[in-house]
């Protein structure tokens, strides 16, 4: 790499004083390009046809000073423009005007060689430092663009792999419904005797495979559902709904298998109706979720369902004194396919896309929805839903 030339601009008066600091100069170093002038006029047009990279100037200049000279290139666009000065007498005065000017150093005549040698080296060194920092700054900058580029690029082909995987899950979970259902049905109408007697044993595989054919289901169903969410394509079918009514019909259905595991759940509400215009279906699927949950791990103790009417908004809160969740699983309890099981090791698990579901429902309802849980203290799943009743065409014209 050839190195570059560093143009100096001497601005000097004196014949003999510019020759000698020219030569001390070009002696120096022979990458040193150096041009003297005596005048401040010809200065002006030496500076306008090639930046220096140092200015040396005597202050005092026939027909303009080289303070008026200085200010006159400071307000031209020239502030970066490094400058030595050069006079017989420096004052105090003098040195204070020119660092308020941005003058880097000062220069005594007569000139002594090994001074004039050492100040324009440190400004050359100065020039270099700051060259090279400008030059990292721009390949650092060259750099980043590329790195957003090539970022860009991979979140494009994130999005389009992300977009072929919903696609993917979404027609085969379509594809695969079908013949659930066709088999679903032939293993109903066995176990009706509509083929011939079945006996015990058989019985209880046909019945097992019932559950297995329905737990497939349910695991199509929930991957149509979040593929479904992430496409942002959830439609609600919003209607007025009596939100008592349909925690009381979650309460019963799962009233038996509590029973069974020895649990108590209760359904604790004012007896008035508290309606909302939400999708019903959809508000019914959340606290399906939520209380089956509540009963999955909950060994002993009670399950509670609260509503609550909260003026515009609605409260429903699933409460159980079951095993409760660890303070570090509560962040990623809504995240998909995460199995917490809210405890470690071995113990109830699902496909890890329930709570997933839930929470952009009730996002898609404009809601919200929270969890307080300690282990070993249980847990509360709370909903807040606005009403929506003020929204509602139909509500406004009846």
């Amino acid at each position: 790499m050839t190195q570059p030339k560093y143009q100096i601009l001497i601005v000097e008066d004196n014949a003999t004083d510019r020759e000698l600091i020219t030569r001390i100069l070009m002696q120096m170093d022979p990458h040193y390009l150096v041009t003297s002038v005596g005048t401040a006029q010809l200065a002006y047009t030496a500076i306008a046809q090639k930046k220096p990279d140092l200015l040396i100037l005597d202050i005092y200049l026939p027909h303009q000073n080289g303070f008026s000279f200085l200010q006159k290139l400071r307000d031209n666009g020239y502030e970066d423009l490094p400058v030595l000065l050069v006079s017989t007498f420096l004052g105090t005065d003098d040195r204070l005007k020119g660092f308020q000017m941005g003058v880097m150093d000062f220069i005594n005549k007569p000139i002594v060689t090994e001074e004039l040698k050492a100040r324009v080296t440190l400004q050359v060194r100065l020039k270099k430092t700051i060259d090279d920092q400008l030059w990292a700054l721009q390949k650092t900058n060259e750099g980043i663009k590329l790195l957003y580029k090539e970022l860009e690029v991979k979140n494009q082909e994130l999005k389009q792999l992300n977009q072929m995987k919903d696609e993917f899950v979404s027609n085969v979970s379509h594809e695969l419904r079908t013949p659930l259902t066709i088999i679903r049905e032939s293993i109903n109408q066995i176990t009706d005797g509509l083929f011939g007697d079945v006996n015990e044993k058989q019985s209880q595989y046909l019945n097992k495979s019932l559950i297995n054919v329905d737990r497939l289901s349910n695991i199509i169903n929930d991957l149509l559902d979040i593929a479904t969410l992430e496409r942002g394509k959830l439609k609600l079918q919003k209607e007025r709904v009596n939100i008592i009514d349909l925690a009381d019909d979650v309460v019963v259905n799962f009233a038996l298998p509590a029973q069974k595991k020895g649990l108590t759940i209760k359904h604790i509400t004012s007896q008035n109706p508290i309606d909302i215009f939400a999708d019903k279906e959809k508000l019914l699927q959340v606290m399906t979720n939520l209380v089956g949950n509540a009963c999955k791990f909950t060994e002993r103790g009670d399950v509670v369902v609260e509503i609550i009417d909260s003026g515009n908004q609605v409260e429903m809160h699933v409460k159980d004194s079951g095993i409760g969740i660890a303070n570090e699983d509560i962040p990623r309890l809504f995240s998909k396919f995460e199995q917490i099981g809210r405890q470690s090791g071995a113990g109830p698990k699902g496909t890890g896309l329930g709570l997933s579901i839930a929470k952009g429902i009730i996002e898609a309802h404009d809601g919200q929805i929270i969890v307080k849980s300690q282990p070993g203290q249980g847990s509360e799943f709370i909903v807040n839903l606005p009403k929506g009743l003020e929204n509602n065409s139909k509500e406004k014209t009846e």
